[in-house]
C-alpha cells in the first residue's frame, strides 16, 4: 500500500509539473499569436521557383516570396474576389479591353539589392513560354498577342517603356479579373540572375538554383521555412511574422496542443 501511494503521488506531482508547463506555453504564446501565424505542413514542396512549380501549397509559400503583381482578396459584400495592388501600385484598361497599363512600385527591389523592373516581368513571361521550362501556367500567356504558330508574341504583347511601367497587349478583349487572375499567377523571377543560365537548365538544375525573392518574405536557412523580411515589405507589415515548418504530423498535434 505504501508502494502504491508513492507511486500515485509521483504521478500526480508530473503531471501537474507536465499541466504548468503546458500552461506556461500558451501564456508565452498569446502575445506572439497576436504578431505571427506558425503553419505546419507535413509534406515538402516540390519547388520554390515560381516558373516550374505544380502543387498549391508551393504556389502560396510562392506568393509570399515574389513580387506577383496584385493581391486578391475576398469581398464579403459583393460575394466576388477582388484585387488590390501588390507590386503594381496601380492599374487601368482599356475602353475595349484588349490592353492593360501596370504601373509598378519604383521602391521595390530584390533580396540582392537589384531594382524590380518590368523588365523582369518580361523577361519571365519568355521562361514561362518557353517548352523547355515546361510551365504548368505557360497557358495563361495564350491571353496575349499571338504569332503565327499561335504561340504567344512576348515582343509585341509585353511592352516595357521604362522601368516602372508595363503594357499588355491581348488578341481578344478580356475581362479585368480574367487578367488579374492569370497574370498575377505568373510571378517573376529576377532577369539578372536567371539571364546566367540555359532555359533547360532551369528544370534540369532546380534544387540547386537560388531563391531570390522580392515579396513580403524570404526564405531562411533551417527551419521554420520562412521567417525573414523581404526588403521592400518589412516597413509595410509591422511586426507580423508566418513561420512555415516542415513537421511530421504527430510533432504538429503535439505543439498545436501546447499552442506553440
Amino acid at each position: 500500500m505504501a508502494r502504491t501511494g508513492q507511486t500515485t503521488w509521483r504521478f500526480r506531482t508530473i503531471l501537474l509539473l507536465i499541466l504548468s508547463i503546458c500552461s506556461s506555453c500558451q501564456q508565452n504564446t498569446g502575445k506572439i499569436r497576436q504578431e505571427q501565424i506558425v503553419t505546419g505542413i507535413s509534406a515538402d514542396f516540390d519547388h520554390l521557383n515560381p516558373l516550374i512549380i505544380q502543387l498549391s501549397m508551393s504556389r502560396e509559400v510562392c506568393n509570399l516570396i515574389y513580387p506577383a503583381l496584385v493581391k486578391p482578396f475576398y469581398d464579403n459584400e459583393k460575394g466576388a474576389i477582388t484585387y488590390r495592388p501588390n507590386a503594381a501600385r496601380s492599374w487601368e484598361f482599356s475602353a475595349d479591353g484588349k490592353n492593360v497599363t501596370f504601373h509598378l512600385r519604383s521602391d521595390a527591389v530584390w533580396e540582392d539589392g537589384a531594382k524590380v523592373t518590368s523588365r523582369d516581368y518580361k523577361f519571365s513571361y519568355a521562361l514561362y513560354k518557353d517548352p523547355k521550362i515546361a510551365s504548368s501556367r505557360q497557358d495563361y500567356l495564350r491571353d496575349l498577342l499571338l504569332l503565327p504558330d499561335g504561340t504567344p508574341d512576348i515582343e509585341q504583347g509585353v511592352e516595357t517603356p521604362d522601368d516602372s511601367t508595363m503594357v499588355l497587349h491581348f488578341s481578344k478583349p478580356l475581362a479585368p479579373e480574367i487578367v488579374l487572375d492569370h497574370f498575377n499567377d505568373l510571378m517573376p523571377v529576377a532577369e539578372h540572375i536567371f539571364k546566367a543560365y540555359a532555359h533547360e537548365e532551369i528544370r534540369s538544375y532546380a534544387a540547386s538554383l537560388p531563391i531570390v525573392g522580392a515579396g513580403p518574405f524570404k526564405v531562411a536557412t533551417g527551419e521554420p521555412l520562412l521567417r525573414e523580411w523581404g526588403p521592400s515589405f518589412s516597413s509595410v507589415f509591422g511586426q507580423a511574422m508566418i513561420e512555415i515548418a516542415r513537421k511530421d504530423p504527430k510533432v504538429l498535434a503535439i505543439t498545436a496542443a501546447m499552442g506553440e
